[in-house]
């Protein structure tokens, strides 16, 4: 009994201004690299060849892969130039469909660019 009247007087003598106080903890936040405190639910509008990439990595928790796997299709074609560079093509068909226009119309993306011309046509 007095081990148990000894543990509670240690409590009661703790200084609570001392003790650091962790944010909540956000299964979806990634805690390495450039994007290190941002959330996948951010990088998945943003950078879509990063959300590939981290996928398939064997490190990154279930939970951002499950995101992922429901939210960022992997497949979709991810420019590798341009002003939407990083951007899927479906991204850039919901968000500036006057550069998709011109892609289309475009007689290098037509003639050099095969697999671009497909999804662009596909989405």
């Amino acid at each position: 009994m007095s081990e148990q009247v000894s543990g509670m007087a240690n409590i009661e003598k703790l200084n609570l201004n001392d003790i650091e106080v962790v944010e909540d903890f956000d299964p979806l936040m990634i805690d390495f690299g450039k994007y290190k405190g941002k959330t996948i639910v951010e990088l998945s509008k943003t950078d879509f060849s990063y959300c590939k990439w981290l996928s398939s990595q064997p490190s990154v928790s279930d939970e951002i892969k499950e995101y992922i796997n429901n939210n960022v299709n992997v497949n979709d074609y991810i420019m590798r130039w341009g002003r939407h560079k990083g951007k899927t093509v479906s991204y850039i068909k919901a968000n500036d469909t006057k550069y998709m226009k011109w892609l289309l119309a475009n007689q290098y993306v037509i003639e050099k660019c095969p697999k671009l011309l497909e999804a662009l046509k596909v989405v």
